[in-house]
């Protein structure tokens, strides 16, 4: 039914669930997930009276939580905070305001890792950094003895260093900094484009699989095509 593929979404605006009266001016929601940068939002608003820009709820470092999903299934893909807030004043038509941000993990990003203790352990670094940026920790396994040697470059980039000689894992999910064992791999989702899938616009950058195999069936023989992509960077 037409119903069930309406798009929906829930914003929770600094843990107030009860304030919704911007929410009739929302005119788009974008949400961007990455592997290894931070997910991103940006909320669009008719905003003709500036209201929202003068007294609204968002600010920069609000934090925001965002569920999307169809029919009333919603399920919560970010936790993060504001980081812009860029109103429009356009020549013909009414002021808007646009509001983007990223999730929590955008701060161990940014800041750099200043070298401390030498001789504390793994876990007990990834404890501390993960209250130090309010994040809580959820480590699991056990990581090796203390290394001697500690990692450089930024907060996130020390964390994978010490997920990586530890053959663990660190992931940042909503306000949760994870550490530990990978996950089992889940099983595989098909998507057929007719058929489950209704569209889609394919991007690929290089930190992704270098050889993409995309199949597609001739309309009239019926003849499965394979098609795999070169690695162009591995040829130059």
């Amino acid at each position: 039914m037409l119903e069930n593929h309406i798009p929906e979404f829930e914003i929770v605006v600094g843990g107030d669930t009860n304030s919704t009266s911007w929410r009739q001016r929302i005119t788009g929601v974008d949400f961007e997930s990455n592997l290894d940068k931070p997910d991103r939002f940006t909320l669009n608003f008719a905003d003709p009276d500036l209201r929202l820009l003068d007294d609204g709820p968002f600010f920069p470092g609000q934090r925001i939580e965002l569920s999307l999903g169809y029919s009333r299934r919603l399920q919560k893909v970010l936790v993060g905070v504001v980081e812009t807030m860029q109103p429009a004043f356009p020549a013909n038509g009414l002021p808007t305001l646009q509001i983007a941000g990223c999730d929590l993990s955008q701060q161990l990003h940014k800041t750099s890792f200043t070298v401390g203790q030498e001789k504390i352990s793994d876990v007990l670094l990834v404890l501390q950094l993960a209250l130090q940026f309010g994040l809580t920790p959820k480590v699991t396994g056990v990581p090796r003895q203390p290394n001697p040697v500690l990692p450089q470059g930024s907060v996130w980039a020390v964390l994978k260093q010490l997920a990586r000689r530890n053959n663990f894992e660190v992931r940042v999910i909503f306000d949760e900094l994870h550490f530990g064992p990978p996950l089992p791999e889940r099983s595989k989702i098909v998507l057929e484009y007719g058929k489950n899938l209704l569209s889609f616009s394919p991007r690929f950058n290089p930190s992704q699989a270098t050889k993409p195999e995309v199949r597609a069936k001739n309309a009239k023989t019926g003849e499965t095509i394979v098609q795999v992509m070169k690695d162009r960077l591995s040829e130059q």
